[in-house]
Formats: structure tokens, sequence, C-alpha cells
């Protein structure tokens, strides 16, 4: 199996239902895990203001928990919030014996 990759576009449209209409489109999309395309991440746009940005992934790429989270920060990050520094695995055993 090749690295992941994920599909990017930009994809200027002629209104919100115009862009609502492709997010739809984009259920349907065939990936192909076995050739690393497991994302594909499309932005909509009908004005330099009005954007729709869809994230769309087969479901091996991500549970429930795993994707709620991404999103609750990507929220985060727009809000101009600063996240925390992940816990690196190495630094677990130290934390278990302190806690």
């Amino acid at each position: 199996m090749r690295s992941p990759k994920v599909a990017f576009e930009a994809v200027r449209v002629a209104d919100k239902a115009a862009a609502e209409k492709g997010a739809t489109e984009i259920e349907m999309y065939h990936y192909d895990v076995a050739v690393g395309d497991p994302l594909k991440v499309v932005e909509y746009h009908w004005s330099p203001t009005d954007p729709l940005l869809v994230f769309a992934y087969h479901r091996l790429v991500g549970d429930g928990w795993t994707t709620e989270h991404a999103f609750v920060e990507v929220g985060q990050i727009y809000q101009g919030m600063e996240l925390e520094s992940p816990q690196s695995y190495a630094d677990l055993p130290f934390v278990r014996e302190r806690g």
C-alpha cells in the first residue's frame, strides 16, 4: 500500500445551493484505500467570503470519537484558540509514575 494522500480541490460554484449539492455528491465517492486514497477535502466557494469546506473520508480513516475531536480542534483553531501540545507516547510512563 502506498502512503495515504489527501486530495484537495477548490471548486467555484454559483451559490450555496450548488455547494451543498456538490457536498452531497461527495457522499457517493469511491475511496480506493489500497492505493492510499482514503480522504478528500473540497472547498466550494461562491464568493470571496462564502466558502463551504467539506472533509470526506473512508470509514477506516476515523471513528466517531476521532472525528468529533478533530472537528472540535479545527473549530477552536478557527476561533483563534491556542491548542495544548499533544502528549507524546514517550512521556506516558513518566506521567503514570507521577500520577
